[in-house]
């Protein structure tokens, strides 16, 4: 694990900071934008159909728009909630995946120090890297048993 990188150690893939990571942020503030603006369209369009005089032909479309207003109003809570319990789990795995690595650069600096030039020793206390397998698996069938 430290042979790739002279001087310094290799953190496991599971915990690196990939550029995914603000890709997705952004993913999320743009679908909450989005949820945002919907329901001020909404309240806009009913304004306007409410402010139109009597017997405009899409008056006639106001109760079926106030009827999906309203259905679509528990959803959208719903959607709201999912997204704040979305953005504090991230804030813990994000603070999670931060308190790791700073515990592994510590102990990899700490094996360092104890035993100074004995780099195999040194990685013998970490897995090894480990990378997925390019050959197919073949499954065999299962024999039920009666």
């Amino acid at each position: 694990m430290f042979h790739r990188h002279p001087g310094r150690h290799v953190r496991p893939s599971c915990v690196s900071t990939a550029p995914g990571d603000w890709r997705d942020a952004i993913g999320r503030l743009r679908r909450r934008i989005l949820v945002v603006k919907r329901a001020r369209l909404s309240g806009r369009i009913t304004t306007r159909l409410q402010e139109l005089p009597k017997g405009h032909p899409l008056l006639v479309h106001l109760p079926q728009f106030n009827t999906l207003i309203k259905d679509y109003a528990a959803p959208l809570k719903a959607l709201k909630t999912a997204m704040e319990v979305r953005e504090a789990a991230d804030v813990v795995v994000t603070t999670a995946k931060a308190a790791w690595r700073t515990a592994y650069d510590a102990i990899a600096g700490a094996l360092r120090q104890m035993f100074p030039g004995r780099r195999s020793y040194q990685e013998s206390f970490f897995l090894p890297e480990s990378r997925p397998s390019t050959k197919k698996k073949t499954l065999e069938p299962v024999v039920p048993v009666v």
